[in-house]
């Protein structure tokens, strides 16, 4: 199981560059198609346009440098319309895109791109937040897993197809909520054990408290260069009274964060 298709959403955002970086190489990585989407409105600011056409032309330059197969495609009206119309027509594995400034994951009232792609989207989907604007080059990805690890197929091959393509080490991450909790879950152990039968070096550690303060201390002292998160399925009333530790560590990333939902009705 691999990726062919993956689309990177490309716009007049110098986080969009950064973002498809990654995208490309997963892509060269997994000998996958690429996709280079935008999408804008009917009488958009010209020099917005001529912005985003300049990334896409540097990026294209940057990944056909490396091999891979390349598309350009423009739709107009808005993303979280269009996007999901393209992955159906293109049967896209992967879609890749960047939260604009501003932009919030795990807002109580979500009314956010973001949010409609989540819902809309039904292959995988990266979400990321960018706070290093340089090329990245992650040596170090920190995996939070829970005590159980929904759709692990799915999220090991992603996971395992980064860490490819950077020749990454993996830190999994486990946070007990309870001091006396002292073994990691079974989950956890399986992840790691698939992982290095792909030969990626792996790391198991483990923290007690919040999940999303501890999650953050982690990254920050042990200086990892990317978290990659797996989608909250807390719904609004669990998020109110006991949190979303993705959507807090997206607000407020240590650095660069990976948001990965796993594509929708084939769990």
């Amino acid at each position: 199981m691999n990726y062919h298709t993956i689309v990177t959403v490309v716009n007049e955002h110098t986080t969009s560059i950064v973002t498809a970086r990654y995208a490309i190489s997963l892509a060269l990585a997994c000998n996958a198609e690429l996709i280079l989407y935008s999408a804008h409105g009917a009488g958009e600011n010209e020099v917005l346009l001529r912005r985003a056409s300049h990334h896409r032309e540097y990026l294209n330059t940057l990944a056909t440098g490396h091999g891979i197969s390349v598309t350009h495609i423009v739709n107009i009206g808005s993303l979280h319309k269009q996007l999901p119309r393209l992955v159906q027509e293109k049967h896209v594995d992967c879609v890749f895109y960047h939260m604009a400034p501003g932009e919030q994951y795990g807002n109580n009232l979500p009314r956010k791109t973001v949010h409609h792609l989540l819902r809309c989207v039904k292959c995988d989907l990266v979400v990321m937040r960018v706070t290093d604007m340089g090329e990245p080059h992650p040596g170090h990805i920190l995996v939070p897993l829970g005590d159980r690890t929904n759709s692990s197929k799915y999220h090991l091959m992603f996971v395992a197809g980064l860490a490819q393509a950077y020749a990454a080490e993996v830190v999994l991450f486990h946070i007990a909520t309870r001091q006396r909790d002292k073994e990691m879950p079974k989950c956890v152990t399986l992840f790691k054990e698939q992982l290095e039968q792909r030969n990626i070096a792996v790391q198991e550690r483990r923290g007690v408290g919040r999940i999303g303060e501890g999650i953050g201390i982690e990254a920050v002292t042990r200086h990892h260069d990317l978290i990659v998160l797996g989608a909250s399925n807390r719904g609004m009333f669990r998020r109110v009274f006991f949190g979303n530790p993705a959507g807090m560590i997206m607000c407020n990333p240590p650095c660069n964060s990976i948001l990965f939902r796993p594509r929708l009705g084939l769990v």
